[in-house]
């Protein structure tokens, strides 16, 4: 998310790949900076696993889509000062008859004092692309439909 100032004092927000891109170049020159120069995957694991999660409203407890908030709001400081990495750093489970049921994640901590983790889960809605009208066969799920016109 981006603003910028307009008439009258107010300020414009926009967002998009195109406002998140100069963000996301600063925060790698940081992270360069900080940690030297790493592999790119690296980068992209930690980036994506440092995240701050984007809700539906200020204040709100229901996550926005992925596909309104990809992996969420990139966090510069967490980033750049990284002790865990997380691989794989995207875990896509789908909801198709193709559903990914099992897997292994694998959780690195690169720092000097020893850290416990939590694992847990936080539902967010899904997009789906059916039209007008949700299938009943979803009702059961936590599923917003976005229509698409």
């Amino acid at each position: 998310m981006s603003t910028y100032p307009v008439a009258k004092g107010s300020y414009a927000v926009l967002s998009g790949t195109s406002m998140a891109t100069p963000f996301l170049s600063g925060v790698a020159a940081l992270f360069i900076g900080q940690n030297g120069k790493v592999d790119p995957d690296l980068i992209k694991k930690i980036f994506e696993t440092t995240t701050t999660p984007v809700f539906t409203s200020m204040g709100g407890s229901e996550l926005q889509t992925v596909a309104q908030q990809g992996g969420g709001l990139i966090n510069a400081y967490d980033a750049v000062l990284f002790k865990t990495i997380i691989s794989p750093s995207e875990f896509n489970l789908n909801d198709t008859q193709h559903a990914v049921t099992t897997g292994q994640i694998t959780i690195e901590n690169t720092g000097a004092a020893a850290v416990s983790y939590r694992i847990s889960h936080a539902p967010a809605p899904a997009a789906l692309t059916f039209g007008q009208v949700c299938p009943r066969s979803f009702e059961h799920l936590f599923v917003r439909c976005i229509h698409f016109y």
